[in-house]
């Protein structure tokens, strides 16, 4: 049986409609790539962003709640899930795509699926 590829373009489609509900979770989860072995709190990254802590913390609960980020034991800090081996190369491509068609990936974000499929994707979220 000959095995299917997937195109990338593809794959971060289907990242995004999985994983990004919004423009500032995807920035968030693209800062925090950028540094993966760095510990988080809302309320430094919420200077970091120049938001409030109370935001910054709902934005690190999303991405922890989907698998993308971890959560120490104390509960307080984040940082990235290095052991999503297959999600780094998407996440890469999604980082070059931010740099050089930003729009095209915000539209997307803002093309995501209904709840209903919406839903029906958060079966396959990465579990910890």
């Amino acid at each position: 049986m000959e095995k299917k590829t997937v195109d990338l373009q593809d794959e971060v489609k289907q990242f995004i409609f999985v994983h990004i509900k919004s423009v500032a979770e995807l920035e968030v989860l693209l800062f925090i790539f950028r540094q993966p072995t760095k510990r988080w709190t809302s309320r430094f990254l919420s200077q970091e962003l120049r938001s409030n802590p109370s935001y910054a913390e709902s934005l690190l609960q999303q991405l922890a709640k989907t698998g993308l980020l971890e959560k120490t034991e104390s509960s307080k800090e984040y940082c990235f899930n290095t052991s999503l081996d297959s999600e780094i190369r998407i996440i890469q491509e999604i980082e070059r795509l931010y740099q050089t068609r930003r729009l095209s990936l915000i539209n997307l974000i803002y093309e995501s699926p209904t709840d209903k499929i919406r839903t029906f994707a958060d079966a396959f979220k990465i579990r910890n």
